[in-house]
C-alpha cells in the first residue's frame, strides 16, 4: 500500500486520501473481503455528512428530546419545553385556550389540523413531528 506523505487533518481528509490513492477503495478490497474496512469508511462518510449538515445550519437535537419522544411523551410538550416556551405563551400564540393546550399535551384532546399547523409553525416543526404515535400494541 502506498504511504501518504502528509498527515490528514480530519476524517474526511483521510477518506479523501484513501480514495485518491486508489489502493483500498474498490481497487484492492471488495466489500465481502474486508467488511470492517468498508464499515469504517461508511462511518467516516456519515460523520463527514453530519459535520457538513451542522455547518450548513442543521439543528442539533439533544438526546433528552429524542429519548422523551421515543418513550412516548407528548411531542407538543416535548418540543415546547425544548424551545423554552411557556404553556401560556404557546396557547396565546396559537390562539387556543390554555385548557385546550393542556389537554393536547396530556393526550386527551386531538388538535384540529389548523391548530396543529399553528403549533408546528410556532415550534418550528413539521406537523408530522407533532402527531403522537402510539408505539404500543
Amino acid at each position: 500500500m502506498e504511504r501518504i506523505q502528509e498527515e490528514p487533518s480530519g476524517a474526511g481528509d483521510w477518506l479523501g486520501c484513501m480514495q485518491a490513492t486508489g489502493k483500498i477503495v474498490g481497487d484492492i478490497l471488495a466489500p465481502a473481503e474486508a467488511p470492517e474496512v468498508w464499515e469504517m469508511l461508511a462511518d467516516i462518510r456519515a460523520y463527514d455528512e453530519g459535520i457538513a449538515a451542522i455547518r450548513a445550519g442543521e439543528e442539533m437535537i439533544p438526546s433528552r428530546v429524542v429519548y422523551a419522544l421515543l418513550d412516548g411523551e407528548n411531542p407538543v410538550r416535548v418540543w415546547r419545553e425544548f424551545r423554552d416556551i411557556a404553556l401560556t405563551d404557546l396557547a396565546e400564540q396559537a390562539k387556543i385556550s390554555l385548557r385546550d393546550l393542556s389537554l393536547i399535551e396530556v393526550g386527551k384532546l386531538q388538535p384540529a389540523p389548523d391548530i396543529l399547523a399553528r403549533l408546528a409553525e410556532i415550534l418550528r416543526m413539521d406537523m408530522n413531528d407533532l402527531i403522537e404515535v402510539n408505539t404500543t400494541e
